[in-house]
């Protein structure tokens, strides 16, 4: 089930989604509660081929917002890697879970200016979840932590399989 500040976006991706050429495979649903809580997703999308996972941030973590005293953080892939010895998202995407991610940004009117789906056999088979280099690891003082990268860097490895937003990629990060 997705929280409520993600439930506005639950409409528009669904939109984006089958707007896709791919969009007439596709069975949307809302995730239950315990697919959220067990399997990372908050939307669940079954294609042929697998599930996709859903996960939505605001914009202004990527671009910034000096009002609201968020830093631009740059479109990046966060993953929850961390949290008090429990099994997390990073656990469940190891083990397999869902086919493709669709990793949104969405605005305060309820649009999602930019979006990103993920080849996650792409990214298993490639070990891009194990690379490193490509990752920052912060930890919160909560005692959870995530994992951190560019989503120019899952391009560059091979594992993007959609976007609406034009990458810049920097060499140094791959």
């Amino acid at each position: 089930m997705a929280r409520l500040d993600e439930r506005k976006y639950l409409d528009t991706t669904i939109d984006i989604i089958k707007s896709l050429p791919i969009g007439a495979f596709i069975d949307v649903t809302e995730a239950s509660a315990l697919e959220d809580t067990k399997q990372a997703t908050d939307l669940i999308l079954n294609l042929d081929g697998g599930q996709m996972a859903w996960r939505m941030r605001h914009i202004d973590y990527a671009l910034g917002n000096e009002a609201r005293g968020i830093r631009p953080y740059g479109y990046q892939w966060s993953v929850r890697q961390y949290c008090r010895g429990h099994k997390t998202e990073i656990d469940k995407l190891r083990e397999g879970f869902a086919r493709w991610y669709f990793f949104g940004y969405g605005d305060d009117d309820k649009k999602i200016p930019a979006y990103f789906i993920i080849d996650l056999d792409e990214v298993r088979a490639r070990g891009v979840l194990e690379m490193k280099t490509i990752w920052t690891t912060p930890y919160n003082k909560d005692g959870t932590g995530g994992m951190y990268t560019d989503m120019a860097n899952v391009a560059a490895h091979g594992c993007m399989a959609h976007t609406n937003v034009e990458l810049e990629y920097t060499p140094a990060f791959i």
